[in-house]
């Protein structure tokens, strides 16, 4: 029980910390401009860093569309951030010695559903942030990117698979509890 302990409480810390940094690093890529000691630390890191070159890129578009295009990021770290509560929900069920209740089922089953969520909106926040980063360039200059890679289609798979496979253990779960209450 212990090392159960001990390794959820790692994994909690760690996801956190993750997500911290996602969110962080995400908000002040949008913001960078306004911020020249932080950009002034990227440049400082080399010139052929990815960080440095989207500060570039984001500090030539205008606020109002930095704003639109953080609000696209926001969605997708909001459904981080939902993850990581759920995810959080059940490492704590787990702490405390809860392992197969029909709460942590539905619990799983609704962090599946997120990580599906997480899975279909990837691809459209890329199609997105492509319009929005070239919408202040003129006209034929613009991009519209529609993009479903590889891994794009094998995250959709799998969560997918796991989503209905989480829906299947919950409903089964039901069903049992039900039986079990007419014997």
């Amino acid at each position: 029980m212990v090392s159960i302990t001990k390794y959820t409480r790692l994994i909690q810390i760690t996801s956190i910390a993750c997500a911290v940094i996602v969110t962080v690093v995400t908000c002040l890529s949008w913001v960078s401009d306004l911020f020249p000691t932080i950009t002034a630390l990227f440049q400082n890191s080399g010139e052929g860093t990815n960080a440095l070159t989207r500060f570039k890129e984001l500090s030539a578009i205008p606020f109002s569309h930095r704003c639109i295009g953080f609000i696209v990021d926001g969605i997708a770290l909001s459904i981080l951030w939902v993850g990581i509560v759920f995810l959080n929900r059940v490492l704590k069920r787990f702490q405390a010695g809860d392992f197969f209740s029909l709460e942590n089922i539905h619990l799983f089953t609704l962090l599946s559903r997120v990580a599906l969520a997480w899975a279909l909106y990837m691809p459209l926040r890329v199609t997105l942030l492509s319009l929005i980063t070239t919408l202040h360039k003129g006209v034929g200059h613009r991009m519209l990117t529609l993009q479903l890679s590889i891994q794009d289609s094998i995250n959709i798979g799998i969560f997918l698979g796991l989503a209905l496979l989480t829906s299947l253990i919950e409903e089964s779960s039901k069903l049992k509890k039900e039986h079990d209450l007419t014997i």
